[in-house]
């Protein structure tokens, strides 16, 4: 009898213990329970951010035909705004305007017709605006330069981001023109060219991006035109009373600087071997004249021995020996065998040019000459 009171007490104080666990276990719940079971509203599927230029592009993708609106939240939802779905499904894009330009998180939460709420999908993006854009610097024309009439003009390397750069002219029809140059061009030839020269580029920060950033035209001045009959109204000036008046570098044989301006292209200012870069000449055109660009030959009595052809130049313009103003300056001169017409950058009247030579497209240290001269606009 013992034995089975002590059984009894034995299995009511394990049902107490069960029962009071459960308890404890319900409390977790209780408060919940209290006020129903919570539905979830679906959330969307995916969400692809397009940057854009002080706005960005939400592409939001929906399979369920359960969603009646989406809202997204931005700024720590603190900015919100709701895109109409109707129970529709596939793809709803929404441009969100007037941002500050930096990162953004978005949370999109989706409603049901219930008034029910979804999870929040989180979805990443950054908008551009003016701090990238002062940022940016045009694609460059390096060099302008005419032969046999047509006009040839050579790039700079493209900056990042460049998408292309737009050039505008006037065509010897009298018509304006506009033309896209790819990142990949160095070189852009105008067989058709008659004036005015522009160009400017557009900037994408982004593959995705919706805006592109088109940076201020470039007008190119000291271009000379063509005329009706389709000649350049350029006029090239005599050397007859030219002179050097200075110069660097020496000579190599009989190769003289005067060889420069005697008119005869086969004939060449060589400097002396043994010396190295930098050279200069300095030419007296006797009194001063409008430059408005360079006619220069590369030597090309000499072919066969290789071509140390001049590479980073500078023309200088002045009316004493003491005072130089910039009128050309190039990284990279033309390297060719034909004569060469080089608008200036800056147009002066002076006495005096300085042609100054860096370097030779060979690396040799010495530098050559075949002819040179200059002419202004008609």
């Amino acid at each position: 009898m013992k034995k089975i009171i002590k059984q009894i007490a034995f299995t009511g104080s394990i049902l107490c213990i069960v029962l009071t666990s459960c308890s404890k276990m319900n409390d977790l719940h209780d408060g919940y329970l209290a006020n129903g079971e919570i539905v979830y509203a679906a959330k969307v599927d995916g969400v692809d951010v397009r940057p854009g230029k002080n706005r960005i592009l939400l592409d939001i993708q929906i399979a369920s035909q359960r969603i009646e609106t989406v809202r997204i939240y931005w700024n720590d939802y603190l900015d919100s705004m709701d895109v109409a779905i109707n129970n529709r499904f596939g793809l709803f894009p929404q441009v969100i305007s007037n941002l500050e330009e930096k990162d953004y998180i978005f949370y999109l939460v989706s409603f049901d017709k219930f008034g029910n709420r979804s999870l929040p999908f989180e979805a990443s993006g950054i908008v551009y605006g003016d701090r990238f854009q002062n940022g940016l610097s045009n694609r460059r024309v390096q060099v302008a330069y005419i032969v046999n009439g047509v006009m040839t003009l050579n790039w700079s390397g493209a900056p990042a981001n460049a998408v292309y750069s737009e050039l505008l002219y006037t065509d010897n029809t009298g018509r304006e023109r506009t033309m896209q140059i790819l990142p990949e061009s160095t070189s852009t030839s105008l067989d058709d060219w008659k004036s005015g020269l522009k160009y400017r580029t557009l900037f994408a920060p982004d593959t995705a991006v919706i805006d592109t950033f088109t940076l201020d035209w470039i007008t190119m001045s000291g271009l000379p035109v063509k005329d009706l009959a389709g000649d350049w109204m350029i006029e090239e000036y005599a050397k007859d009373d030219w002179s050097v008046v200075e110069h660097t570098g020496g000579q190599h044989g009989d190769m003289k600087p005067e060889n420069s301006i005697d008119g005869n292209p086969m004939s060449t200012w060589h400097t002396n071997a043994s010396l190295n870069f930098p050279y200069y000449i300095i030419i007296d055109f006797g009194k001063a004249v409008p430059i408005d660009g360079i006619v220069f030959q590369n030597r090309i009595d000499d072919l066969n021995g290789g071509t140390n052809w001049p590479k980073q130049v500078k023309w200088e313009a002045g009316n004493d020996l003491s005072a130089w103003t910039t009128i050309l300056e190039l990284n990279e001169m033309p390297n060719t065998k034909d004569e060469l017409r080089l608008p200036c950058t800056a147009n002066v009247s002076a006495r005096y040019l300085k042609f100054n030579m860096y370097s030779g497209w060979r690396g040799q240290p010495y530098g050559y000459i075949g002819e040179m001269g200059i002419f202004r606009m008609k």
